[in-house]
């Protein structure tokens, strides 16, 4: 249960690293940032997009009790890091 605050939607200022997948969060990207205690600990993560929708919809199907647990990066940002390293 959340004691504070709720995500918001942002525009990063600069590069962040996603807490669902750890890949890169681009500068100037829109993302979720939450700020705030989550059962008493103390929170501040962003998340793609997609992270975010897919985080939203294991809670609201009832597999994840609102922890955050690692997911694939976005299929845009798998082909980006591939065109990045020559692949």
């Amino acid at each position: 249960m959340s004691d504070m605050n709720e995500p918001r939607e942002v525009v990063g200022r600069k590069q962040y690293r996603c807490a669902g997948c750890q890949a890169p969060i681009p500068r100037g990207e829109k993302h979720w940032h939450y700020t705030g205690r989550w059962q008493g600990d103390w929170q501040n993560w962003r998340m793609h997009r997609e992270c975010w929708q897919a985080h939203c919809a294991n809670v609201n199907s009832g597999w994840s009790d609102g922890t955050i647990y690692e997911c694939d990066p976005p299929v845009r940002i798998q082909a980006a890091n591939k065109k990045e390293s020559g692949a």
